[in-house]
């Protein structure tokens, strides 16, 4: 977990800037640099993928959707996480963010990089020569079976993940 810094109350980040739920584009009411004029959207992506941007002048980098989720709510997010519902980290429209705890965050995460089997939590084990379905909730990982057919370990672990995360799941 990332400890984040209390953001400016709600009443600085409204006079600083403006947010459209609808686009998810935040823009900035004072112009500080001559490279970010008033009006522009703001925000740089990191090296995660999500939006940052300065408050104030000399401030510290701050995640766009933390900022937006205080000037919405009012509520700094402290130590919960803000969710990108569609897994698009730049993607701030109000209806695609959610407060979540982390546990809930990472069952919204979609399949590894690395995954061959082109199915999260689908992997084919050269051993046992069988396809191995694997699930992970609450902080374990749950073995979901061995199949020796592929689409029936996707079946059974599709089912098992929705049991599990709710709507929380995400087979990507």
């Amino acid at each position: 977990m990332i400890a984040h810094k209390p953001l400016p109350c709600r009443e600085d980040l409204l006079e600083l800037f403006t947010y459209c739920p609808e686009t998810g584009v935040l823009r900035r009411n004072k112009q500080f640099r001559k490279s970010s004029p008033t009006g522009t959207p703001l925000g740089v992506k990191n090296t995660g993928g999500h939006l940052q941007t300065r408050v104030g002048s000399n401030g510290p980098l701050r995640l766009v959707h933390r900022v937006i989720w205080k000037m919405m709510t009012g509520e700094d997010p402290s130590d919960m996480e803000i969710d990108h519902i569609n897994n698009t980290r730049d993607d701030n429209r109000w209806d695609n963010l959610r407060l979540v705890i982390t546990m809930e965050n990472a069952q919204n995460k979609v399949k590894a990089v690395i995954n061959k089997s082109g199915h999260k939590g689908v992997f084919w084990h050269k051993t046992q020569k069988c396809w191995h379905a694997y699930v992970s909730a609450a902080g374990k990982r749950h073995h979901v079976g061995c199949f020796q057919d592929k689409e029936a370990a996707v079946e059974a672990i599709r089912a098992c993940r929705e049991k599990l995360h709710g709507e929380f799941t995400n087979h990507g």
